[in-house]
């Protein structure tokens, strides 16, 4: 089962941040062979042809052969900063969560994928490689740019969109069963989250995934849906699965990111 995965997953990330010594500016890992069922070389290509990263080296953690890609955001994260229309800088999902992401909303039956604040693409990418159809939407131009370049380089073709998705005619794509994930905590992403909600049409197959975080004492994050309740509420939908995977900014915390799945 993918929570079995991605629990077993989250304990691989505790291992790895035990030991860690190095002092790249980002680190994740990928499994290597299959893992629970799952192929992952697709994922080791996605990682090799992303110039974020800049070294590899293999380790075994937690009983599993893994391959450690660490790298540096910091020139996309700064550019990202920059962009008044963005709602949250450049800060990514590991590459092997952004996988088990894309492979839960096709197991919940979409056949689309919809990256909202996409980044470097890599949510969009994994649901290319399970043979759903993509659109990434990306305000900042390089890496909207770099998006295209990863998807050539791995022999895909994405739907790359250097858009506002707070307006962006979502009716246009023309999905009927779309995972719409959307790039943003719900400190900083909740406008940007209801615009979306708001612009997608309403078919009873689509889902919303959510990254939520866990409340802290004066934050002032609801605790509902980790922080996505009053969201929930407000637009009258359900909430269909919470699945808790590494993210790049939960890498030093004993907690991890989760994604919260809701429809209509």
């Amino acid at each position: 089962m993918l929570s079995e995965a991605a629990r077993d997953f989250c304990m691989i990330k505790r291992d790895f941040f035990k030991v860690y010594r190095g002092s790249a500016h980002i680190q994740e890992v990928v499994p290597c062979g299959t893992y629970h069922t799952m192929e992952t070389a697709g994922i080791h290509s996605l990682a090799r042809a992303n110039p974020i990263y800049h070294n590899r080296y293999d380790a075994t953690l937690s009983g599993v052969r893994c391959t450690i890609y660490e790298g540096d955001i910091n020139h996309y994260w700064i550019d990202s900063m920059k962009n008044p229309g963005s709602a949250q800088p450049f800060y990514p999902t590991w590459l092997f969560s952004a996988y088990m992401l894309a492979l839960a909303a096709k197991r919940s039956g979409c056949t689309q994928i919809i990256d909202v604040g996409s980044g470097d693409g890599r949510i969009a990418l994994c649901g290319r490689m399970l043979g759903m159809d993509a659109c990434s939407i990306e305000i900042d131009e390089p890496l909207a740019s770099l998006q295209a370049d990863i998807a050539e380089h791995i022999g895909t073709t994405l739907d790359v969109r250097c858009a506002d998705a707070a307006t962006f005619d979502y009716a246009s794509l023309g999905f009927d069963a779309p995972a719409v994930f959307t790039g943003g905590l719900p400190q900083m992403g909740d406008l940007l989250a209801a615009a979306v909600v708001r612009g997608v049409p309403r078919a009873e197959e689509a889902r919303f995934v959510l990254a939520g975080s866990h409340p802290r004492p004066g934050q002032g994050t609801s605790p509902d849906r980790y922080g996505w309740g009053p969201l929930i509420q407000k637009f009258g939908l359900r909430t269909r699965w919470i699945i808790s995977l590494p993210t790049v900014w939960t890498f030093d915390q004993s907690r991890e990111t989760p994604y919260i799945c809701a429809s209509p």
